[in-house]
């Protein structure tokens, strides 16, 4: 599901915005929207909206190329670890498998229920633990479609990424078969030569082990053992499994 969407969009001026907003209600262990809160007999404000899994964003390719350039103008963008503006990990394999990262932003009007930030292009804001890469894992969507995408209710990304997909793809534009491009390809799109160069990948590791390891009789089922050993290092490599 998508809980945040980032389009570019025009100020009055005619001026290039980002325009950042999210769903209105809290997923438990998955989404928070900034704002009052209640816990227990307690209330207090939440000053972030966050999600977990860069996934679960959604962000136009002029979205991405203009919030990256200020990300790395030190004239407008400066670090600072309490309260910023913005703050995101990385989508990779970590120690406990694979980690899809976390992004969160400061809505300003948050007191009022306004869930939106606007960032006009050369204005100053301040980051936190942002790693770029993540940008790289967050769901592709055509910048018009979510200007006009309503996202008070979380959004079924296979909606926004059919879309940008058969439009990639009527524009002519092939994926490639890398491994980083297989990465951030969701298993229900990867081309059928990016399936075959993972096919492939199986085939050479499995040739790797002779039959008599294949074959091995011991108190464990020895090939069901290699068969996991692949599909781990299969997965890490591509973040994703297909057998031969």
């Amino acid at each position: 599901m998508i809980y945040i969407k980032i389009y570019l969009d025009k100020d009055e001026n005619g001026e290039d915005m980002l325009v950042f907003d999210s769903a209105k209600e809290d997923s438990k262990y998955i989404f928070t929207v900034a704002g009052k809160k209640q816990f227990g007999n307690y209330n207090s404000i939440v000053y972030q909206t966050e999600v977990n899994g860069v996934e679960k964003v959604a962000i136009s390719p002029e979205a991405k190329s203009l919030f990256i350039e200020m990300l790395n103008d030190k004239n407008v963008c400066i670090r600072k670890y309490s309260f910023p503006d913005f703050q995101f990990f990385g989508y990779g394999w970590g120690q406990h498998g694979l980690d899809s990262g976390s992004f969160a932003y400061f809505p300003p009007n948050i007191k009022n229920g306004d869930t939106k930030r606007i960032l006009h292009r050369g204005e100053s804001f301040s980051k936190s633990y942002t790693d770029i890469s993540a940008f790289e894992y967050m769901t592709p969507c055509e910048n018009e479609m979510l200007k006009s995408l309503d996202i008070t209710n979380p959004i079924d990304e296979n909606v926004l990424l059919d879309n940008y997909y058969s439009t990639m793809r009527a524009r002519g534009e092939e994926l490639g078969c890398d491994v980083e491009t297989i990465r951030k390809t969701p298993v229900r799109y990867l081309t059928e030569e990016q399936r075959e160069v993972i096919r492939a990948e199986y085939r050479r590791m499995a040739a790797s082990y002779s039959s008599q390891e294949w074959n091995e009789s011991r108190d464990y089922d020895h090939a069901a053992m290699l068969e996991d050993k692949i599909r781990e290092a299969i997965t890490k490599k591509y973040w994703k499994f297909i057998g031969d």
